[in-house]
């Protein structure tokens, strides 16, 4: 029994190393120009397959045949049945695309793999967990770094410090601004648990101060939606936290307004240009009224989405193929590689169908969470992570069960990592009945 346990411990390690692969094809890519340079077909395909031998090592030799893994497999299998019967349908009518096969045959591997092979996964060492996220922020204090080497002297441009204020694509060795906003917003959410764990004083300084040094470089990706999500998740956790008491969290928000006053007051009489510079940064680089009506541009797409599975039934239910729908934005001249919505793009994939099974998937994961026997601190956290995980994937094609580095650390860092975590604190005797289970 130890050897099993002591070998389900390394999966979170195996989970960041795959994690670290994903990023690694951007990271040698982009780490020596401010050029835009997306991860290649070639290096997804690679980088999946080694996921997939490390996955089969370390995760299928130790699960084990539960009715729920059972019941999760057939859910699997028909929703796969179907995608590929209109797939077949597509070829009939001569809008066949191969690519589509390809992220069929992914999304199966990676829901097998990181959802439902983790489900049966029993005991899992809460130290590797932590371990993880500790990973993430090293990876996220390293691409603030390399971000701060290349892209310092465009930075005081994002405030108007340097000339008129504008949105400039600040993205370290990411492929732009977005992808680093999103990466940032993982690298908040592990300071926070790595807060939640530490009972020391220096680590949490020092975690502090990483989190400051974070939400700096979200800043100044100007990425409205990472920086609104990241913020969603902080107001959260600082509301339903019980880290913090009542009464200190009064006290600070009341000293947090009575500082944004002092400060607007003394700008206001003593600088008055500098509050007009103020507003000018937010309009045009954190707002930009010019664009939010059409929240830049998805709107478009997705009333395009909607007017193209609507005119069949079977469209609506069963989608009609992924890259068949980005086959449509190219015929009408959008620029774009997704449709910057995970519910919007899952329905256009798969259908009503495909996006119920998808968040079916996320709201199984939150329920084990909410159901097991962490502490009440982790489980807010995990409320706060999946209210503005949720709201995220309103305007970004994140999540979407595929690959690719976003695709795969949504995927574990919000599927796999709390499933695990949940089954970590599974009591001796809850431990036994599944035991006695599985044989």
């Amino acid at each position: 029994m130890k050897n099993k346990i002591l070998n389900k411990s390394k999966l979170p390690i195996i989970l960041f190393i795959i994690v670290f692969l994903n990023y690694l094809p951007l990271f040698m890519n982009n780490i020596n120009t401010t050029n835009s340079i997306a991860v290649t077909v070639k290096q997804m395909g690679i980088v999946f397959a080694v996921e997939c031998i490390l996955l089969a090592l370390f995760i299928l030799k130790n699960t084990k045949i539960t009715k729920e893994t059972k019941r999760n497999i057939v859910l699997l299998s028909i929703v796969t049945i179907i995608t590929l019967i209109i797939q077949v349908k597509n070829f009939l009518e001569g809008k066949f695309q191969i690519m589509d096969l390809a992220n069929i045959t992914c999304i199966t591997l990676n829901i097998a793999m990181l959802f439902i092979c983790a489900l049966s996964i029993i005991k899992v060492k809460q130290k590797s967990i932590y371990l993880f996220y500790v990973g993430i922020v090293l990876i996220g204090i390293l691409a603030c770094i390399v971000n701060l080497i290349i892209y310092s002297k465009y930075m005081p441009t994002v405030f108007g410090l340097k000339g008129e204020a504008r949105v400039v694509d600040i993205k370290s060795f990411f492929a732009h601004r977005n992808q680093f906003a999103c990466f940032l917003y993982f690298s908040v959410v592990s300071t926070i648990i790595l807060f939640l764990k530490s009972h020391k004083r220096k680590p949490k300084i020092a975690l502090s101060v990483v989190l400051l040094f974070f939400l700096f470089n979200l800043i100044t990706t100007a990425s409205r939606t990472g920086i609104l999500c990241t913020g969603i998740f902080l107001t959260l956790f600082f509301i339903t936290t019980n880290k913090i008491h009542k009464k200190t969290k009064i006290i600070l928000v009341l000293l947090a307004i009575l500082i944004a006053i002092s400060c607007w007051g003394m700008i206001t009489l003593r600088l008055p240009n500098l509050e007009e510079k103020i507003i000018k940064v937010l309009e045009k680089v954190f707002i930009r009224e010019n664009s939010i009506k059409t929240f830049t541009g998805r709107s478009e797409f997705w009333n395009l989405a909607f007017q193209t599975i609507s005119k069949k039934p079977v469209n609506m239910l069963f989608g009609i193929g992924r890259f068949v729908g980005l086959e449509l934005l190219k015929e009408n001249n959008y620029e774009v590689t997704q449709f910057h919505s995970f519910y919007v793009e899952a329905l256009v994939a798969g259908g009503i169908m495909e996006l119920i099974y998808f968040l079916y998937i996320y709201i199984t994961v939150l329920r084990k969470v909410l159901k097991s026997n962490l502490r009440t601190k982790y489980k807010r956290f995990y409320i706060s992570l999946y209210i503005s995980f949720a709201i995220y994937c309103g305007f970004e094609s994140l999540a979407r069960f595929s690959i690719g580095c976003v695709d795969t650390m949504c995927l574990i860092f919000v599927i796999t990592i709390p499933l695990l975590h949940a089954n970590s604190k599974l009591n001796v005797k809850k431990w036994k009945k599944v035991e006695e289970k599985n044989k």
